[in-house]
């Protein structure tokens, strides 16, 4: 009569001593995979999550086809924290731009200047989103420091306009001014 193999003949089942190289082997790929993971873990250099950017378009927005439109902000920055020890904890900012716009969203690309509270600048220069999410506008800037402070550096700055004045975007000369909530995130990859 024949025997049943047992588990322990099957293609299955690994000795002990195997599992222990298997395992020594994991743990040394493991080691050469983590550079290249942390690699990709970004470096934030600066955070500011209170904030506030008045918009100015010209000309006023509307919600006919998106037109070429002119857009300057203020904004200021503030509660920044930093992880490379930098001393910034706030900010002010001017940005001039252009960009095919309408109460409905858009685009735009520009250049936005930040004058940091410990006297050094920024010079960041985006490309914009703009997307009309209820009633409430997210507009999203992202793009690099080219000169000063961080240089090098990607930032992205986020605003949200809560309730904007849609009303305005039927009127005569349409809508020409908002303002709202500003984060910034400048980071390293």
């Amino acid at each position: 009569m024949g025997s049943i193999p047992s588990h322990r003949n099957t293609v299955l089942h690994i000795p002990r001593r195997k599992w222990a190289w298997l395992s020594k082997l994991g743990l040394l790929l493991g080691l050469f995979a983590a550079p290249s993971a942390m690699a990709q873990i970004p470096l934030i250099h600066l955070s500011c999550l209170l904030g506030h950017e008045t918009f100015t378009y010209t000309p006023g927005l509307t919600f006919t086809a998106a037109l070429d439109t002119a857009v300057a902000s203020n904004a200021t920055f503030g509660l920044c924290t930093s992880t490379v020890g930098s001393t910034i904890d706030s900010g002010t900012a001017t940005l001039q731009g252009l960009g095919k716009l309408s109460c409905l969203g858009g685009t735009a690309t520009g250049l936005q200047t930040i004058r940091w509270n410990t006297g050094s600048t920024s010079t960041f220069q985006y490309s914009a989103t703009s997307t009309l999410i209820g009633l409430n506008n997210i507009i999203v800037m992202s793009g690099t420091i080219i000169t000063g402070e961080f240089a090098g550096a990607t930032a992205i700055e986020t605003v949200t306009v809560q309730s904007m004045g849609l009303s305005s975007c039927l009127g005569l000369g349409g809508l020409t001014q908002v303002g709202g909530a500003v984060s910034l995130q400048i980071i390293s990859l």
